[in-house]
């Protein structure tokens, strides 16, 4: 039962949407990931739009903003951008850092990494493909440590609980990858504010705790078959399928 988004005093029924559309034919998804995570914590219709019906949302100038400073800070330390953009600056030592240490080989950008659902590594689009995530920045700093760094574009507050999750669920990949890993050092740099977030982990902990709660999330989004619409102002406001596919979606202003 949700509220009419034409008469939000008025209340009706929303029908589940139908369950055909995915390739496999369950209607419910085939993998996840920590954006997929997000998105159905806002509007469960929106991953069912975008991740079963295959439907492409419309870009917007934040989302796209922030695609384009992650292209630009692997630009930047590859030696492929001569000059750190300006949006960047704030992080210039560390991002200078990284390009001087980038060709001694322990420093790893935009790597796609693909598990299934006993965390073993697999391809990115394979058959079995059932956790997805991206690594910003992979850092091996010795046999047994691990450095992994996250690029935040947007504001820290408010969505501190999201972002430390998306690193506990990073670390499980982390040591499903690498089972030699000891210690995980996690940071997320919020790159509009200057801000760092850091998180330090013991192996044992993460396969011990995190990957129990990871997997749980992960199936718990995975075994999903309703996908009913959640329309606020809030939800609605940066989705790219408000008059792009749903019919439940609310004008903001």
């Amino acid at each position: 039962m949700l509220f009419d988004p034409k008469n939000p005093k008025k209340f009706c029924l929303v029908p589940t949407p139908p369950k055909q559309e995915d390739t496999d034919g369950t209607g419910t998804l085939k993998a996840w990931s920590n954006s997929i995570f997000g998105a159905m914590n806002k509007c469960h219709y929106r991953v069912y739009l975008q991740n079963i019906k295959r439907l492409k949302p419309k870009k917007n100038e934040f989302s796209q903003r922030g695609i384009d400073l992650h292209a630009a800070a692997e630009q930047y330390v590859k030696g492929e951008l001569i000059d750190l953009p300006e949006e960047l600056e704030s992080f210039s030592d560390k991002f200078d850092y990284l390009k001087s240490k980038y060709q001694e080989g322990n420093i790893f950008v935009e790597q796609q990494w693909a598990f299934d659902k006993e965390w073993n590594v697999v391809e990115w689009f394979s058959s079995d493909t059932w956790y997805r995530m991206v690594v910003d920045v992979y850092i091996q700093e010795s046999p047994t440590s691990v450095r992994l760094i996250d690029y935040k574009t947007g504001k820290k507050f408010g969505n501190e609980m999201s972002h430390n999750i998306q690193l506990c669920d990073y670390a499980v990949g982390i040591v499903s990858r690498f089972p030699e890993t000891e210690f995980i050092k996690s940071e997320l740099w919020y790159l509009d504010t200057g801000e760092v977030t850091i998180k330090e982990w013991p192996a044992a902990l993460v396969k011990d705790i995190f990957k129990t709660t990871t997997t749980k999330r992960g199936l718990k989004i995975t075994n999903t078959t309703e996908f009913l619409p959640r329309p606020n102002k809030n939800n609605c406001k940066y989705c790219g399928f408000f008059d792009n596919g749903c019919k439940w979606g609310i004008k903001n202003g």
